[in-house]
């Protein structure tokens, strides 16, 4: 049996799908060359033919079943490049009972601005401490001049 990484040989040609990935791509191109594009685009779809199957028809079928089985939740392994197959409501409850752990708790908000806005600064602060230092090593500059900068960015951004 395939793993989850492993590609299934589809049952027709997704003729949309690739229509709609070379119709955004031509976007940017002028329309003579977009024209001519979409020309070579239909004859290569109208010349292709059905890929041969990858898989045998009891495997596709025991997917289809694996896959319509509510009560299975198919996952890729923590660990491994292995397939897991769990029951779906052992599965549940034991998300619940890893989610109700009072290590967890509920955001009032998306922390992510925030993190992003405090990481940007912090790197233009330590930026500005590397330019700062090169620049006293380099002229020579009092000692005390450097300290009391590198107080300054701290008292600050810090």
């Amino acid at each position: 049996m395939p793993s989850l990484h492993y590609a299934v040989t589809p049952r027709t040609i997704p003729i949309e799908d690739i229509l709609a990935g070379v119709e955004k791509a031509l976007q940017s191109l002028p329309v003579e060359m977009a024209e001519e594009a979409r020309q070579e685009t239909v004859r290569i779809i109208k010349s292709s033919s059905r890929p041969r199957n990858n898989i045998t028809r009891a495997e596709r079928e025991t997917l289809r079943t694996l896959k319509d089985n509510t009560d299975l939740t198919i996952l890729p392994a923590d660990k491994s490049n292995a397939t897991v197959i769990l029951n779906t409501a052992d599965y549940k409850q034991k998300i619940t009972s890893l989610l109700e752990d009072p290590s967890y708790r509920r955001l009032t908000r998306d922390p992510t601005d925030s993190t992003e806005r405090k990481t940007a600064l912090l790197l233009k602060i330590l930026l500005l401490q590397k330019i700062y230092a090169n620049n006293c090593v380099r002229l020579a500059a009092d000692p005390q001049d450097c300290r009391d900068f590198q107080r300054y960015i701290k008292r600050e951004f810090l």
